[in-house]
């Protein structure tokens, strides 16, 4: 069976706090299995990934900022051109997700407001999550994207997180397999992926992330601070 030919190529970042697995997310996906011996990522550095969405073929240049995660270190011709955004966080860390809202107000200050883009709430394989999974779910409800929950130990959903980039990007971007009606790709079909803004909904995502006193009190009443 041939190839299905790549149509277009879209920059993708990965985003988040050093240490909550982006280069591991990647590594995963191109080397089909987890590295026991990623290092904190020195630099800026891309992967291409094809993706294939109902016939369409399109390659994700996805650039990993692990090292980087000092906002001040990133300019704007570092974002130039940039067309969707993975924000990831460690499940097992609050302070990672809440990180999440100063990444979405920066790629706003960088006038970046129409992106697609996939929130990953990685390390689920391990037992204790200190992110509520009803906050994780807000914040993807408001910039219309999806959430998910990955593994880079067992692999789980990690392929998925870049087809639903693809799934985005093809839709938003109106690509259409060779002989299909654009009326006939995603009209009327009720799947259609979600896509949305990170920055357009900028101050309520602000006040999901960042009004967490509950959860605060929860988790100080759980164990002690260490």
């Amino acid at each position: 069976m041939s190839e299905v030919p790549v149509t277009h190529t879209f920059k993708i970042l990965v985003l988040g706090d050093s240490g909550v697995g982006k280069t591991s997310l990647i590594k995963y996906y191109t080397d089909g299995e987890a590295s026991k011996s990623i290092l904190s990522t020195i630099g800026i550095d891309y992967s291409d990934i094809n993706v294939t969405v109902r016939g369409i073929t399109v390659k994700l240049r996805v650039w990993d900022t692990a090292g980087q995660e000092r906002f001040h270190t990133f300019t704007k011709q570092f974002f130039r051109g940039t067309q969707a955004v993975i924000l990831v966080y460690d499940t097992t860390s609050l302070k990672s997700f809440q990180t999440l809202s100063v990444w979405i107000k920066m790629l706003s200050d960088f006038g970046l407001t129409d992106l697609d883009a996939v929130i990953v709430g990685n390390k689920s394989d391990l037992p204790e999550s200190a992110v509520p999974d009803d906050l994780a779910k807000a914040l993807a409800t408001n910039i219309s994207c999806d959430h998910i929950l990955t593994s880079t130990v067992t692999g789980s959903n990690v392929k998925k997180t870049f087809f639903k980039i693809g799934e985005a990007l093809i839709h938003s971007h109106n690509i259409f397999a060779p002989g299909l009606e654009a009326a006939a790709a995603y009209e009327g079909t009720g799947n259609e992926p979600h896509s949305g803004s990170v920055s357009r909904h900028r101050e309520r995502i602000e006040s999901i992330v960042l009004s967490k006193e509950h959860y605060d009190k929860k988790s100080k009443e759980k164990k002690p601070c260490c």
